[in-house]
């Protein structure tokens, strides 16, 4: 009987000790999560395709910049936003001539890392059409880095320029090309000498390219 007891008394024991440890091992209970804000937002906006894809034309010109870094875009402040600079565009345009395309060129893009120039040499391109006649019109690109045209020395609203006429595709009209500096950009304007785009017209054009 003094035995049983003993055992019971032994059990007893074990069983206070078994419920004193399991107390002190229980794990705390996880920190509460912080509700979001009204808005949904948790911190700044990271940069997705989502976002991207407003700045685009459609779904096609945004892989095509994912991949090659280079596409067309919705208008010229989409391509201010993905160049990270201000974009100059013609203060004068003739009749019936329309901006009809905007693309933005990424620096490097595409190319291996240890191939990719050390400057910026991204470029911004404006298209501006006749709408008489899609085959005129007339380029205008702007870019971070010194262009060149082989041309002969010119002046563009008083600014120094070069000026390329080039006739030797006589199966075309002659293209004219103008380059020049501007607040430290460059740019380039050219287009095929046809319809109401003569010379002057294009050095008029380019004469009003501002910020």
């Amino acid at each position: 009987m003094r035995r049983f007891r003993g055992i019971v008394r032994l059990l007893a024991g074990s069983l206070l000790v078994l419920t004193f440890s399991l107390a002190g091992c229980t794990p705390e209970a996880p920190p509460a999560v912080e509700s979001p804000t009204e808005n949904g937002d948790n911190g700044p906006a990271e940069t997705t395709t989502d976002n991207l894809s407003s700045l685009f034309e459609n779904d096609l010109a945004l892989h095509i910049w994912l991949d090659r870094g280079i596409a067309n875009v919705k208008s010229v402040s989409a391509a201010e936003q993905l160049a990270g600079y201000p974009v100059a565009t013609p203060g004068y345009l003739p009749e019936s001539f329309t901006l009809r395309s905007v693309s933005y060129e990424a620096s490097g893009a595409g190319m291996p890392e240890d191939r990719k120039p050390t400057w910026d040499n991204s470029k911004v391109m404006q298209g501006y059409y006749w709408s008489d006649n899609a085959t005129v019109y007339f380029t205008l690109i702007q870019t971070q880095h010194e262009l060149g045209n082989g041309g002969e020395p010119y002046t563009v609203n008083g600014w120094s320029a070069t000026r390329r006429y080039d006739d030797s595709d006589t199966t075309k009209p002659p293209m004219l090309d103008f380059v020049w500096e501007l607040d430290g950009r460059y740019f380039s304007i050219n287009g095929r000498l046809q319809g109401p785009l003569d010379e002057a017209t294009l050095v008029k054009i380019a004469s009003s390219v501002a910020f």
